[in-house]
């Protein structure tokens, strides 16, 4: 009888066996050559679309924790994927951290909608769901690595073994993060277990408009620590949009919240790049932001806890803004008061709880002034430094409650013109002791409950840089006909020093009047420098042509 097992029994067990594990190391050497090729090959980044500019706008964006599940809390792979679709159809392209180094050190163009994407705090589950994505479609990134978590091998994130292989790919770039005192172990570090790898930047969680204690100033800290180890440096903004005239010690971020789809990415990405745009322009622009980053119009806007559109009593259905309010306070900001010294704010305000101020923080110092008040004072105020603020001016009575007036604010040289219902508040501009530049806000605060100010038709006009020329000695006539153009005039110049060849002496000129006339109208004193024409080695007097065509440098 023939057995019915005769065709199996003609392969040992053993036979069986060792089939199985050749099989079994062929799928693994399959598995691992991919995944080995998708971590260490080198990938080819996408060249852009766009033609390269010196005036692109680079919008940085950083994403938090980013999952491969749906989730409601964090920003989900899919979401992620959607996003990064909607930059690249709107005409966004995708750039690394060594073309933004390359931009602002070595003149390198980039496209005019460049866009540089972080991922914050280096979570593993981050790297896998967005590396498939970015290899996908050939965009390069970057990770901020907390090296304390590293060196602690803490479960949730990146290792030195894989930082390596993602600087390998080509693809990610990292950049150190931490509080200033870190600044340099995390980069030795960093460079230590990467070979070969130069730590271009460092990210903290400082941000552009954050107020500074008088003990403790974090910012002087952090730029002088990015100053001497970093060549760029990022802080979170309310645009996140920068240009070749920002600071790349203090590079503008956005934060991506979780539930932005990626409409409301591109209404605010667009709005970031009209707000950095309009301060190089002359031009009027009525954007204002939210601390915390979404942008806000003075005509009717989404409702948010201190920011809501309002049915103003008395001001025309058209003429219609927002209503700040909030406990102990709240404000609007417009983000790019560091490109200009010049500019003009106007804005119909009705404050009916606590105190209003326009104020202005120094981008670079803890340095500052502000216009405002309550119902019983109206001050001028000033702060050098970690002081507290002075007042320059006051005035009494202050701001009537619930009625509206119109503010307008001139901010041009080192003075302030006050306007208020079509008149100057005081006679002189105010002088400014501090060059200050930063993010202009209106405020509203309360020392008891909830301030709340109403807001119509804020808009800032920019403008540019106004010098007028006076004589060494000018007379009464000079000085008042400049004083026609006080709220134009930026500055005044002079001649204070004369070279010529290699020879270079002081001028006379009448140094007191010149101190005067700045500081009672807030001009600018900006010294010219006469260069003279080269002496003959003859001896020779110059010819009347040569002493005619003398020329001043300013």
């Amino acid at each position: 009888m023939e057995d019915k097992n005769a065709a199996y029994a003609s392969r040992t067990f053993k036979k069986d066996k060792v089939a199985w594990y050749v099989l079994m190391v062929f799928v693994l050497a399959v598995v691992w050559g991919v995944e080995g090729f998708r971590e260490n090959g080198r990938a080819q980044l996408r060249p852009w679309k766009s033609p390269v500019s010196n005036r692109a706008t680079i919008s940085v964006l950083e994403f938090g924790r980013v999952v491969s599940g749906r989730s409601k809390d964090l920003i989900d792979q899919a979401r992620f994927r959607k996003q990064l679709k909607a930059l690249e159809k709107n005409g966004f392209e995708a750039v690394s951290l060594a073309d933004i180094f390359k931009f602002y050190y070595e003149g390198k163009n980039l496209p005019e909608k460049s866009v540089l994407l972080m991922f914050a705090n280096g979570y593993m589950e981050t790297y896998t769901a967005v590396d498939p994505i970015l290899r996908q479609m050939k965009w390069p990134a970057v990770m901020t690595i907390n090296t304390e978590k590293v060196v602690k091998r803490e479960t949730f994130f990146l290792y030195w073994d894989r930082l390596r292989r993602m600087v390998n790919s080509g693809v990610w770039s990292l950049v150190s993060g931490g509080i200033p005192a870190n600044y340099k172990v995390s980069q030795n570090l960093i460079e230590t277990n990467i070979p070969g790898y130069k730590i271009l930047a460092t990210s903290t969680d400082l941000h552009e408009a954050q107020n500074y204690t008088k003990f403790f100033d974090p910012r002087k800290s952090h730029d002088r620590a990015l100053r001497k180890i970093y060549p760029l440096g990022f802080v979170n903004g309310f645009v996140g949009v920068n240009d070749k005239n920002s600071d790349p010690f203090r590079l503008r971020r956005l934060r991506i919240k979780p539930e932005w789809d990626p409409e409301t990415l591109l209404t605010l990405m667009n709005q970031g790049i009209q707000a950095v745009t309009a301060a190089n322009k002359t031009r009027s622009e009525s954007i204002w932001f939210r601390s915390d980053g979404e942008s806000v119009e003075t005509s009717p806007h989404q409702k948010h806890h201190s920011i809501q559109n309002a049915r103003l009593v008395g001001v025309p259905k058209a003429k219609q803004g927002i209503r700040i309010h909030g406990a102990p306070g709240a404000s609007i900001f417009f983000p790019t008061g560091d490109r200009t010294g010049n500019w003009i704010l106007e804005a119909d305000i009705r404050l009916d709880r606590g105190e209003f101020w326009a104020r202005q923080n120094s981008s670079k110092t803890t340095g500052g002034w502000r216009v405002g008040g309550n119902s019983e004072n109206f001050n001028a105020q000033v702060r050098v430094a970690n002081g507290p603020y002075e007042n320059l001016a006051g005035s009494r009575p202050g701001i009537p409650l619930g009625k509206w007036y119109h503010l307008k604010l001139i901010k041009r040289g080192k003075g302030i013109i006050v306007g208020w219902n079509g008149a100057n508040f005081w006679d002189f501009p105010l002088y400014l002791p501090d060059d200050v530049k930063g993010n202009i806000a209106l405020q509203v605060w309360s020392r008891e409950g909830e301030g709340s100010l109403s807001v119509s038709d804020a808009k800032i006009s920019i403008f540019p840089h106004d010098i007028r020329w006076l004589k060494s000695y000018p007379g009464i006539n000079d000085i008042q006909l400049l004083i026609k153009y006080t709220e134009k005039v930026s500055g005044v110049t002079t001649v204070t020093h004369e070279i010529q060849g290699n020879q270079a002496q002081s001028v006379s000129f009448d140094e007191d009047l010149f101190l005067i006339i700045s500081h009672r109208y807030g001009w600018d004193f900006i010294p010219t420098l006469r260069v003279l024409p080269q002496k003959k080695s003859s001896g020779k007097p110059d010819s009347e042509y040569e002493r005619n065509n003398e020329y001043e440098n300013t």
